[in-house]
């Protein structure tokens, strides 16, 4: 299950619990969940055995795997290739900029540094990096922000999907009406 924290909500929550809870240890059948967001994993996923019983964190590359993955890629000569320059500080640059971003990132870099290279000759390899890192870091918060706003959109049709199968007392309490629109119900 990729991204765990993003499709698992108030709604569907105890289902995702019965699933996990019914997969007996013999059936061969293995789940792993993957999050970028590990707060916001609700405990009941984790915190009880034969649900997730290992976790594994897996951290931001350091700045030496960083620079493996850049020259596996063969980052110098497409630079060169691309812009006709070579600099031995092509490498160098990529890893400096992408320091805090995951692996899953770094071909994007790569991706977004040929494009704006592509499309602007003019400007340097250190401003097409510093450009693509904003771009992705930005992508990422409001791609954040959107899922936020989302979970809350969730969170709230379930509140009111619950308030409108109970009585006006008990609705009035819950806040799906006030006191005095239940008064005037009742009036």
């Amino acid at each position: 299950m990729e991204d765990l924290d993003s499709f698992i909500a108030h709604a569907n929550r105890s289902q995702f619990l019965n699933i996990l809870d019914g997969i007996d240890m013999k059936s061969g059948v293995y789940f792993i969940g993957t999050t970028n967001y590990p707060e916001r994993i609700d405990p009941a996923f984790i915190n009880r055995s034969g649900r997730f019983d290992q976790i594994f964190r897996i951290e931001n590359p350091s700045n030496k795997m960083r620079e493996l993955f850049f020259q596996s890629h063969n980052i110098d000569e497409l630079i060169k290739d691309l812009t006709g320059l070579y600099s031995k500080d092509i490498v160098k640059t990529f890893v400096d900029y992408t320091n805090g971003l995951p692996m899953s990132d770094l071909k994007e870099i790569i991706t977004s540094v040929n494009y704006i290279l592509i499309n602007n000759m003019k400007i340097s390899l250190e401003v097409a990096v510093k450009r693509a890192c904003e771009k992705l870091k930005f992508e990422k918060l409001d791609h954040l922000q959107k899922h936020m706003e989302y979970q809350s959109d969730i969170e709230d049709d379930n509140r009111n999907k619950k308030v409108k199968n109970i009585g006006p007392y008990a609705r009035a309490k819950a806040g799906g009406i006030s006191l005095v629109e239940k008064l005037e119900e009742e009036g």
